[in-house]
């Protein structure tokens, strides 16, 4: 069964974030998903460009690098999934 986490951060340029998964392990098999996110209107598909970079799962946890290609910090979403 796969457990879900999702978390918000604020950045640009490449930067890890960590993902609370309750359940994860580190023989997890994962995937992920970033997102443009405002408060105001959830998930949103802006024009800067977003990549999942790397996945890496732990003890009740996903860690994930992400590249936020936009001059100026972006609030995004970053979801993960623990299988």
């Amino acid at each position: 069964m796969a457990v879900i986490g999702a978390t918000t951060a604020d950045g640009h340029g490449v930067f890890d974030v960590e993902v609370p998964v309750p359940g994860a392990r580190s023989d997890s098999a994962t995937t992920a998903s970033v997102s443009e996110f405002s408060h105001e209107y959830g998930p949103a598909l802006g024009i800067a460009g977003l990549e999942v970079l790397s996945v890496v799962p732990a003890q009740d946890v996903v860690k994930v690098k992400i590249n936020v290609k936009w001059d100026s910090s972006l609030r995004v979403r970053v979801c993960a999934a623990a299988f």
